[in-house]
């Protein structure tokens, strides 16, 4: 079959393109308490920091992940953050959220907040009382997010952020933390971590060379 220079180019580009699928993080990829730690997620290394204690998982492994002890014990609350940091650029595309609630349960505050922080700058996003899969535009993120929660869930409390390079673009960083920390025992924001998705950023270096084995090949076909 003969193939035009184009076609080659562009099944070349798509083959990369696939390669560099996006990449998954779940809470169950992270190991109970370190407080540092490194995870593999498709060839991108990723360094966890649980600050200023170990990691810890909340309602027995199935709420996501914290940070062990302080005023939200196995939450991030209070003076606690979860920091992930990438080898090389990448879009987020998807970051999850659990225990964010719109109610106050668990005698947290109503309408608790999130802090996120990347390379590009600090967004807050405070829960609302929303139906379940109700979505809620963000243009400041660069997406939008939508609530998981079921039903009977009290206060909404899973959010999944949503699009193609949320916060601002490409990053190698990303902090999030409680918007209101609070004082314990009444502690304002807490929240567990569920997961993220990103793809990886192409160097142009690698896209240069992409262009250049399509033609490549096109010659040897020739």
């Amino acid at each position: 079959m003969n193939m035009s220079k184009g076609a080659i180019v562009a099944a070349t580009l798509l083959a990369a393109t696939g390669a560099a699928n996006a990449g998954k993080l779940a809470y169950t990829d992270i190991a109970e308490g370190l407080e540092r730690q490194i995870v593999m997620v498709d060839g991108v290394a990723v360094e966890v920091l649980s600050q200023p204690r170990g990691t810890a998982y909340e309602d027995g492994g199935t709420g996501g992940v914290g940070v062990y002890g302080g005023g939200a014990d196995t939450e991030v609350g209070l003076a606690d953050y979860l920091q992930f940091s990438f080898d090389s650029a990448v879009n987020l595309t998807r970051l999850d959220i659990n225990k964010l609630f719109s109610s106050a349960a668990s005698s947290d505050s109503i309408n608790e907040g999130i802090t996120v922080t990347t390379d590009n700058g600090t967004y807050t996003f405070v829960a609302h009382d929303t139906s379940a899969n109700s979505v809620i535009a963000l243009p400041d993120i660069g997406g939008d997010i939508i609530n998981l929660s079921s039903p009977d869930d009290s206060g909404s409390g899973r959010w999944k952020f949503r699009g193609d390079a949320l916060f601002g673009g490409p990053i190698t960083f990303l902090r999030i933390e409680p918007d209101v920390p609070g004082i314990f025992p009444s502690v304002s924001s807490d929240f567990t971590f569920m997961g993220l998705n990103f793809n990886p950023v192409p160097t142009p270096g690698s896209m240069a060379l992409l262009g250049l084995g399509g033609i490549a090949t096109l010659r040897r076909r020739r």
